[in-house]
């Protein structure tokens, strides 16, 4: 049954939960549906779950220490890979530490079949 849904690209997704204790994506639902996809050749969708959490502010002090070093690295990223290098790095690594007041995973989702028949 589940190697036809995967012929008609009908097939549910596997549900897997992340593990971060052991740093590992587990297979909750969908063994079946999952050797099926894998015996066909094509790869599954998958519907991921993860906690999220808020992650605590950064003080002041933290902030301006952390301006203090991105000026000090951004100078010498500048110097040895140019501005626009430098710039993406420093971006990146201020993103990485201020930029989310939560801790997240971006998640596919797959729409519920319609089996009403409306």
């Amino acid at each position: 049954m589940w190697r036809k849904r995967v012929r008609e690209q009908r097939l549910p997704p596997v549900l897997v939960i992340y593990a971060p204790l052991v740093g590992k994506w587990l297979l909750l639902d969908g063994h079946v549906r999952l050797q099926a996809a894998l015996d066909e050749g094509v790869q599954p969708r998958l519907v991921g779950l993860c906690a999220v959490r808020p992650l605590p502010a950064a003080s002041d002090e933290e902030r301006s220490k952390w301006v203090e070093d991105a000026e000090r690295v951004y100078s010498s990223i500048e110097k040895s890979r140019g501005e626009r290098e430098a710039t993406t790095t420093i971006n990146a690594w201020a993103l990485e530490e201020f930029g989310q007041d939560y801790v997240v995973a971006p998640q596919r989702v797959w729409p519920a079949l319609d089996t009403s028949g409306q």
